[in-house]
């Protein structure tokens, strides 16, 4: 599942790493979803999931283009988390159905450029193929063609 705003350059990283993996061949139960910015929706989106991974843009402190594997228990829930970029936090709708959360990665990536444009920044790009392989990695399926 992909997270982010698409007219806020780095931001939209999730829904731009979806558009690369629909090019990719992937298992038959892969399913990529794009949630843009509809955070609220995602509470629906979590039933009847083996495993959820969603990819976003994280501020963790690092240099641009690192890259989390974060669990829910691992994010703070409150507003002004630094892994949230959203003004209602990823994880503040998560936690409303805590139980559904067990089968949950967050894949974050450190955004370099917030702002308006609809590319991502030149340090990102560089980086997909290397998130990518971290999204394949955590789906089991590196290297598997279907």
């Amino acid at each position: 599942m992909g997270v982010g705003n698409i007219l806020l350059r780095d931001e939209g990283i999730g829904p731009y790493l979806l558009r690369e993996l629909k090019t990719m061949s992937l298992p038959g139960n892969v399913e990529l979803v794009d949630a843009g910015i509809a955070t609220f929706s995602l509470v629906y989106l979590l039933e009847g999931r083996k495993k959820i991974i969603i990819v976003d843009a994280a501020k963790g402190g690092e240099k641009p283009g690192s890259i989390y594997r974060l669990l829910p228990e691992q994010i703070e829930t409150e507003k002004n988390s630094p892994f949230s970029l959203h003004d209602i936090g990823l994880m503040d709708i998560l936690m409303t159905k805590r139980e559904k959360t067990h089968n949950l990665v967050i894949i974050g990536v450190e955004p370099e450029k917030i702002g308006w444009g609809t590319e991502i920044s030149l340090c990102l790009k560089k980086r997909i193929p290397r998130i990518i392989e971290v999204i394949m990695e955590e789906i089991g399926c590196l290297g598997e063609k279907e």
